[in-house]
């Protein structure tokens, strides 16, 4: 249990399910962390949904949504009834402080990983060009998040089309 965000969740899940058990390659992983980033709500729920049901089905999916979400839902609930003494406590408020250093390194973590995993399969290098250059776009040029998701969607839908990426071979193998 981490007591962070769904970036920590997501590379714990990695951990075990990528480098602990062998159940998901590094790039299934990788797949499946960028597609919960891309669906609406928590992302640690729509990881876990994911990668359950990737490993076992509906029962799979539904075990990992509630272990992830009854841990933080039964911390929260004590810390209510504790507020008072959460928000003046020194230490907890210095832990918090750490945790967030903590969160920031799996967050780096999570994307050096993804960035590696992109290079590494099929060479794709245009994956980087537009990570970078959305990156450019809102953090320089002021940009809207929102406007860069959809150029970088439809950019990508392109070269993925023209690439021919994911289209199989007459043995059922990717070409």
């Amino acid at each position: 249990m981490t007591a962070s965000n769904g970036y920590a969740i997501l590379a714990s899940m990695k951990d075990r399910y990528v480098d602990r058990e062998h159940w998901l390659s590094e790039g299934d992983m990788s797949d499946y962390i960028a597609l919960a980033q891309s669906t609406p709500g928590p992302v640690a729920v729509s990881g876990a949904y994911i990668v359950g049901h990737r490993i076992a089905g509906l029962p799979g999916a539904l075990a990992s949504v509630l272990g992830i979400i009854l841990p933080p839902m039964v911390m929260m609930t004590v810390v209510f009834y504790a507020y008072d003494f959460v928000a003046t406590n020194p230490f907890i408020r210095r832990t918090f402080l750490g945790m967030q250093a903590a969160v920031c390194a799996f967050i780096v973590s999570i994307t050096y990983d993804n960035i590696r995993a992109i290079t590494k399969r099929d060479g794709r290098v245009f994956l980087l060009v537009v990570f970078a250059l959305a990156f450019v776009a809102m953090r320089f040029l002021g940009v809207s998040v929102l406007a860069t998701m959809v150029v970088a969607a439809v950019a990508s839908v392109a070269y993925f089309r023209l690439s021919g990426y994911g289209k199989k071979d007459k043995g059922g193998r990717d070409v």
